[in-house]
């Protein structure tokens, strides 16, 4: 079977920038499965695993622009203490998710002052190029169900 839309896909990987410092990576003994074609990763990834079937590697490259986009300083805000209310020790660094006219997006605590706070929403990787690297695990159809919410809801751990 071939990574194709609607399928699910099981992958071991290493996200790394491309300075080669490691981001992210799949502990040992589990993996990450997605619908491909729901969007649940990069569209630009995506693209790149199209075909591949399993025990297939990759090594996908992205530029800033087909991953998280560059970095914007318009998106780094002053905010009002108040709405941050809610949350107990808010402290600079903490990363959020916040319901926008965008939809949910993560945004970065900068800066807390007395009065106001001041966030980054820019995505946490934007402005970096990323590598992917890794290997296709296994590729089922997805149920349904999957199909629908657009994502699997169950990890997958398999042993080696």
């Amino acid at each position: 079977m071939k990574v194709e839309n609607n399928t699910v896909v099981t992958i071991s990987y290493q996200l790394k920038d491309d300075q080669g410092r490691l981001i992210d990576e799949t502990p040992d003994n589990e993996f990450f499965s997605f619908v491909q074609g729901a969007g649940f990763i990069l569209p630009t990834l995506e693209q790149e695993l199209v075909k591949l079937q399993k025990g297939d590697s990759f090594d996908v490259s992205l530029t800033p622009e087909k991953a998280y986009g560059e970095y914007d300083k318009s998106l780094v805000k002053r905010a009002e203490k108040e709405q941050f209310s809610s949350i107990p020790n808010l402290q600079a660094g903490m990363q959020l998710q916040a319901v926008t006219d965008k939809g949910i997006m993560i945004i970065t605590v900068v800066e807390v002052k007395d009065d106001h706070v001041v966030v980054d929403e820019n995505h946490p990787l934007a402005g970096l190029g990323l590598v992917y690297q890794g290997q296709i695990i296994d590729i089922r159809p997805a149920t349904e169900d999957e199909i629908a919410k657009g994502f699997v809801e169950k990890p997958v751990s398999y042993k080696h």
